[in-house]
């Protein structure tokens, strides 16, 4: 193996990998963990098939990192389809928001202006 292509020994295992054991062999859900200890590295990689499974998969990754003695701050990891969702949810929150303060404006000024005309 060249050095280019050389793998560190504190690289997790891709979640491709993880998606294509899942593929090959028909499975819905992908726990890995790997152990190094020479370097003392335990790494966890989690996949799911569908954003319900890859939601499962993660919690089950926090699961087994809380078991064998991860700090609880290491234990929260989101799958990154799970997050999409949540990122995606979080502009359509901030765009409603951001619409409804300028519905609320342009409410005001046609009050306003409906209050003016009135006056008249």
């Amino acid at each position: 193996m060249d050095k280019k292509n050389k793998i560190s020994p504190f690289q997790e295992v891709p979640v491709e990998k993880a998606a294509l054991i899942g593929e090959v062999h028909s499975k819905d859900q992908v726990v890995i963990i790997t152990v190094n200890r020479s370097i003392n590295s335990v790494t966890v990689t989690t996949w799911g098939k569908t954003v319900h499974d890859a939601d499962q998969a993660a919690e089950s990754g926090n699961v087994l990192k809380e078991a064998i003695g991860w700090p609880a701050s290491k234990c929260n990891a989101i799958s990154a389809k799970v997050q999409v969702l949540l990122d995606a949810l979080t502009i359509a929150k901030l765009d409603l928001i951001s619409r409804s303060a300028e519905n609320t404006e342009t409410f005001k000024k046609v009050q306003n202006a409906l209050k003016l005309g009135g006056a008249k």
